[in-house]
């Protein structure tokens, strides 16, 4: 983990904020797709569809501010504080799609014959 924040800090500004987000979006959405089929665990989706959304709506408000299209930078309300405010609610929901997870139990043996 000290790893890639440092990688990550070194390399923040040099790298593509759109292929990152996109690439986020879409192995979020990938992982959690697999996940919905692993034999010994369920996740609520709910919470994988909210992260997976938020994520989108986030990323559509900053690239609308970044071209300007979003709002005046004296309005009340600003694309880059909703960028933060919607990654936050993403990362949110990863927890609680985490935390949703329940084991299955072992599909139950034939008995004896």
């Amino acid at each position: 983990m000290v790893i890639a924040r440092t990688l990550l800090f070194r390399y923040k500004w040099s790298m593509s904020a759109t292929n990152v987000l996109s690439t986020l979006i879409l192995s979020g959405t990938v992982l959690g797709i697999l996940d919905r089929f692993h034999p010994m665990r369920r996740m609520a989706m709910r919470w994988a569809f909210a992260f997976v959304a938020a994520l989108v709506a986030g990323t559509t408000c900053r690239q609308l501010d970044v071209a300007g299209r979003f709002s005046g930078p004296d309005a009340w309300l600003q694309g880059h504080a909703l960028w933060h405010v919607l990654t936050a609610a993403s990362l949110g929901c990863t927890y609680l799609y985490y935390r949703s997870e329940v084991l299955r139990p072992p599909p139950a043996l034939p008995p004896p014959s």
